[in-house]
């Protein structure tokens, strides 16, 4: 807070001792990618009953956003402010505006931001003040003091003639005289917001200082509002001087040099041909800001449409001028303010309001202000139209809150606010966003029948999967699968049909791979046809990204498409695929037989060749292919890779792994073959990288050398080779686009020195489909070991035999290595908080939690009659989880543990296989969840322990007075207890105290057996029903 410490001088506040927030390592380029969201603190989420929205509010709903898929949250305004121009009037820019919360609330706030990888920025007014300002007010008393000369003041209201008023609608000047300091001050905005004096070097530095301040606090950048207006010279219009580039560009070398990764935003709604100007020098890649709003280019997308063509929108972009390599426009449809007309024509301006307007009250200044929505006359076709161009066309782009759902706008309200109104979150009081008396709210919730949160929630369109919010939230999602669309280039293809939109995004890779995704958008109402030439891409077969349908091959004819009204198209054109022959002629049949193929039971429509590349060339041939493989059923395509090896004549020992003949030669699995996998040991040896792949080390990793390697029998989700006893490679059969948490996780924990974990030599990383992706790890092997649960069944196995005795009684007695097993699992949780951090579940996250819950019961039921005697019970211990208090830890976990993921060294346990359960998404697998859920995994473990055997044994009748299913249900009572005591002793807090939670993952976990046993092992379905008859009746 600004204090007075000396006569005359106004003391400022540091950032010092306001607390910490978690670093993001971030790529300099991240916010090329990024998809924002425009939110306003006040409008989200009140969580003081207030009835305004506040810091903690907005925190308490980041699971929200996370889900979402936003990448960055740009907030306006927080400063202290007496609000007379909604919050752009600071009146301390150290201080939190107090009906928000306080600096600190803020700093937790960005925390809990950047642990869920969401980045923040907030506007930084830097041109004027409040009249409210300590600044000011010592400016207007004393014109000899300190600050006399911080704001622009004059004798003569004439001056600076060439400057436009920008506030016709209130303000017929941009002077306004001062009684007390007798003189007049300048205002490029409200009377009550006095322009600062930047030809003063010490109002530059005083702003920089402010710039420092909020960096210093953790936060990744700023939206610099209203820069273009911060000098003022005679003969000029005041506007985007040479002095305020050079500012621009002191700050930039701040950011710079000492805050690298954060980002600056100008907004400055001017053509942009003039905007281009505060990127700054091309010939550096841009030195003054990162990104700059494309005014213009959202007017014309209004106008395009409306017109039914794609002129106004071609023309825009033709006008663009190049910008520097390291910049970014920001793109938007709607945000807190009025839809801008001021960069277009009368004629046109005329044109948008009959159209988009046609009630008075809907324009303000030289705008309209309206929601997408109702713009849109809320017909859901164009709502996706409009955001299909705002994902695709150059740029990152700019949500509003609530325009995911449809929310509508109250043009009964004064000003800006009928877009600014509360967050509709369900169809309860206050719609969810406070539960303060309905009068006191800042602004009325929406009550029409149309836009009423009623019929538009959160809540609502979350449970409809046909929702515009789940729509939404699938096309961010494919947006992130696909870099070209933040990096690629744009290229407008000249449709055969005025009234459809036709561009390519082309993004080539360091490693030579490519990401091409056509856009086909019709602006009419009605169906329109269009013939593109795409002779660039002869022979490619586009594939469509919604649903992943392949589209005809590319050929000689123009391509043509028939498009619904309002419809869009998104293809990806993959590269050219090569001809089966090129692959084993028997893949199709190969591949289903295989254990760690997961579309089992589908039927295959076709296998392509995803890409490919040689990494040995001379007989024997190695080949790294990816696959893609297609379903009759239509459903999603899945890839897999392959270690295709290939010889002319296949000695004995390898018969067993052949596929199929491939341009005469026999083409076979090439991990059974010892001289293809030394060759991938000898590429991370060197740290290769040969087209999409990179082989990369660890550092201080050891490789071995002239060792012996053999391939893994055990049947798993993936395939393994041991070199020698020392390193162990695993290849990701089945590869998605993203950072598997098996390499993720290893190398967090190895970067932390837990050694409760097989340390990390390596990974085979690279791309799909222009997207990061890991293809495997190599790791220290662990010989000399056993699996727990063969140690497990061991000790099962003498108890049974020696039925007459207690499980403490018989020798091969497991509960002592629970316990040590226990605190492993307790380490390594605690490690994995300590390398990636922690968060908590609030009220809505645990209601996730529960529903999730409750929809994997009710798809269970379809599939285990037996479970239906069980649901009411299930139900109950379901819904207990969402009444349980907000405040529960998540983070990330081990996502699928259970004995048969801990090995038993000589030296202790350690646990493997940290990728989750390989049928889920990688962003579930990714997710944080409660250390219970593991925790849960293992009980479960010991249940199946104890029980498998007597599930073979049941036909014999072996077990006729009960005694083995006594002893089996102490032994598995005994190691669950023994391996919680474990777990206490390192982490000190019981998970037993738990209960509801702990008990219901556990539930959920033995409804998920259910199925998987009737499906694949129908004998064993009795075990996971056992268990749950037994917990819902104790």
């Amino acid at each position: 807070m600004s204090e007075r410490v000396a006569p005359g001088v106004v003391s400022e506040a540091g950032a010092e001792s306001l607390g910490q927030v978690r670093e993001r390592r971030v790529g300099p380029d991240w916010f090329k990618r990024a998809v924002f969201y425009e939110v306003l603190v006040r409008a989200f989420s009140d969580s003081d009953r207030d009835g305004s929205g506040d810091l903690r509010g907005l925190t308490e709903k980041l699971d929200y956003l996370e889900w979402l898929g936003v990448d960055c949250l740009l907030l306006p305004s927080l400063c202290d402010s007496p609000l007379r121009d909604g919050g752009y009037d600071i009146r301390d820019f150290r201080v939190v505006l107090a009906e928000f919360g306080t600096v600190e609330d803020f700093v937790h706030f960005l925390d809990q931001a950047h642990q869920r990888g969401i980045r923040v920025i907030t506007d930084l007014v830097m041109n004027h003040t409040s009249d409210t300002h300590p600044w000011f007010q010592d400016s207007r008393r004393n014109p000899g003091g300190p600050y006399g000369d911080f704001y622009v003041w004059s004798d003569d209201s004439t001056r600076y003639p060439g400057a436009r008023v920008i506030f016709v609608d209130t303000e017929s000047s941009n002077w306004t005289y001062c009684p007390v300091r007798g003189q007049f001050y300048w205002h490029r905005f409200f009377s009550h917001q006095p322009d600062l004096n930047y030809a003063n070097p010490a109002v530059a530095d005083a702003m920089i200082d402010v710039l420092r301040f909020w960096l210093d606090l953790g936060i990744d950048g700023f939206r610099l509002d209203a820069v273009s207006y911060l000098f003022e010279r005679e003969g000029t219009n005041c506007e985007n001087l040479p002095e305020t580039h050079a500012f621009l560009r002191r700050c930039r070398r701040v950011v710079d040099d000492e805050y690298p990764g954060r980002v600056l935003l100008v907004e400055a709604d001017q053509w942009p041909t003039e905007v281009v100007e505060y990127f700054g020098d091309s010939g550096v890649g841009g030195d003054e800001c990162h990104m700059a709003f494309h005014f213009p280019l959202m007017s014309r997308i209004f106008m395009a449409v409306r017109r039914e063509s794609r002129f106004p929108i071609s023309e825009i972009l033709a006008q663009t001028p190049p910008i520097p390599s390291g910049c970014q426009w920001g793109i938007f449809l709607r945000n807190h303010d009025e839809l801008t007309l001021e960069m277009v024509s009368d004629e046109e301006r005329d044109y948008m309001y009959v159209e988009y307007a046609k009630d008075p009250r809907m324009k303000a200044n030289i705008g309209i202000r309206r929601r997408l929505a109702p713009l849109l006359e809320n017909d859901r076709n164009q709502l996706e139209l409009f955001t299909a161009l705002l994902l695709s066309l150059p740029g990152s782009p700019v949500l509003y809150y609530g325009d995911e759902i449809g929310m509508g706008d109250n043009i009964w309200l004064g000003d800006r606010d009928a877009v600014r109104g509360p967050m509709q979150w369900t169809p309860d009081r206050n719609a969810g966003f406070s539960l303060c008396d309905p009068g006191r709210l800042y602004l009325p919730i929406i009550m029409d029948p149309l836009y009423g949160h009623q019929a538009v929630n959160v809540e609502a369109q979350i449970k409809g999967i046909n929702s515009l919010l789940h729509w939404n939230r699938r096309m961010i999602e494919i947006r992130k699968q696909h870099a070209t669309f933040g990096l690629g280039a744009f290229h407008e293809l000249g449709a055969s049909n005025p009234s459809v939109l036709a561009y390519v995004r082309e993004h080539h890779e360091p490693d030579g791979s490519r990401d091409v995704v056509l856009c086909v958008n019709n602006l009419s109402r009605l169906p329109q046809p269009v013939e593109l030439d795409l002779g660039s891409w002869r022979g490619c077969a586009p594939v469509e990204l919604t649903g992943g349908t392949p589209f005809p091959p590319i050929g000689e004819l123009p391509y043509l498409l028939t498009l619904p009204g309002h419809g869009f198209y998104w293809f990806a054109i993959p590269a050219q695929e090569q001809p089966v022959s090129a692959v084993p002629d028997r893949l199709a049949d190969w591949l289903p037989a295989q254990r760690w193929f997961a579309a089992k039971g589908r039927a295959i429509a076709g296998v392509h060749v995803a890409q490919s590349v040689t990494l040995a060339g001379a007989q024997p041939r190695a080949e790294h292919i990816v696959l893609r493989v297609e379903f009759a059923d239509g459903g999603s395509p899945q890839h897999y890779q392959l270690l295709l090896g290939r010889r002319g004549v296949l000695p004995p020992e390898l018969q067993h792994a052949v596929i199929g003949t491939v341009d005469g030669d026999v083409g076979y699995d090439g991990l059974w073959d010892p001289q293809l996998t030394q060759v991938v040991l000898d590429l991370l040896a060197r740290e290769q990288q040969v087209g999409p792949l990179r082989f990369v080390l660890e550092p201080g990793a050891q490789l071995p050398h002239d060792v012996a390697s053999r391939m893994v029998t055990a049947e798993q989700s993936n395939s393994c080779v041991v070199y020698g006893e020392q390193a162990i490679l695993k290849l990701f059969r089945r590869v998605t686009p993203g950072l598997n948490p098996d390499l993720e996780l290893h190398r967090a924990l190895r970067e932390l020195g837990c050694t409760h974990v097989a340390q990390l030599l390596g990974a085979i990383e690279g791309s799909l489909h222009g997207e990061p992706a890991s293809f495997g790890i190599l790791q220290e092997h662990a010989g000399n070991c056993v699996e727990g649960w063969t140690m497990a069944l061991v000790s099962v196995r003498d108890l049974l035999a020696e039925a007459d005795l207690r499980a403490d009684e018989v020798g091969g007695d497991f509960a002592s290595e629970a316990r040590r097993l226990g605190e492993v699992v307790a380490a390594v949780h605690a490690d994995l908080a300590t390398a990636l951090g922690m968060s908590t579940l609030d009220s809505q996250g645990l209601a996730a939690v529960s529903d999730g819950m409750t929809r994997r019961l009710e798809e269970a039921l379809s599939v285990v009659p037996e479970l239906a005697e069980l649901e009411p019970a299930l139900r109950s211990a379901f819904r207990a989880v969402a009444a349980v208090p907000p405040g529960v830890s998540v983070q990330r976990v081990h996502g699928d543990l259970h004995l048969g993921q801990a090995l038993r060294t000589p030296t202790g346990w350690l646990l493997i296989d940290f990728e989750g359960e390989p049928a889920k998404p990688l962003a579930q697998r990714s997710a944080p969840h409660s250390p219970l859920r593991d925790i849960a995994g293992m009980l479960r473990s010991f249940d199946y322990a104890a029980y498998h055997q007597l599930a073979e044994w049941q036909h014999d009748a072996k077990d006729s007075s009960g005694q083995l299913q006594y002893r089996a249900r102490e032994w598995a009572g005994r190691n669950r207890e023994a391996f919680c005591d474990g777990y206490v002793n390192v982490a000190g807090a019981d998970p037993r105290n738990s209960h509801v939670l702990l008990r219901a993952y556990e539930l959920d976990k033995a409804v998920y057996e259910t199925v998987y046993e009737t499906r694949y092992r129908p004998s064993w379905a009795q075990i996971p029903l056992r268990s749950l008859r037994h917990r819902v009746t104790n």
